[in-house]
């Protein structure tokens, strides 16, 4: 019994070996794009957290610049005579607290 395989069997076959190769080649290719889309949901959510957090921090430190400026601008009226007596002490008792304030907070965080 003779079997005769032709150039165009052979060519077949090597082309139906190379798309079962190519098939698992996409498979193990297709779990490894799998872990990585899972690792990148993990980063993105911790990355939206810390965003969450510096946008309230700087929130924070928005409102403490705010108060000191305004503090500064009446101990400067303060010094420079604009007001009286007992509104330049409320003033600079005013800016102190503040002061004293951002520095609590900054050293609770």
């Amino acid at each position: 019994m003779d079997m005769m395989i032709s150039v165009k069997d052979i060519g077949l076959i090597v082309i139906f070996i190379a798309l079962i190769i190519l098939i698992i080649y996409g498979i193990v290719l297709l779990k490894n794009m799998i872990v990585t889309v899972k690792r990148a949901n993990v980063i993105l959510e911790d990355a939206e957290e810390v965003t969450k957090v510096l946008r309230k921090r700087t929130e924070e430190v928005d409102g403490v610049l705010d108060d000191v400026s305004g503090s500064v601008k009446n101990i400067s009226k303060a010094f420079s005579g604009n007001e009286n007596v007992l509104k330049q002490v409320s003033t600079i008792i005013s800016g102190i607290t503040t002061l004293i304030g951002m520095f609590r907070n900054s050293d609770d965080k």
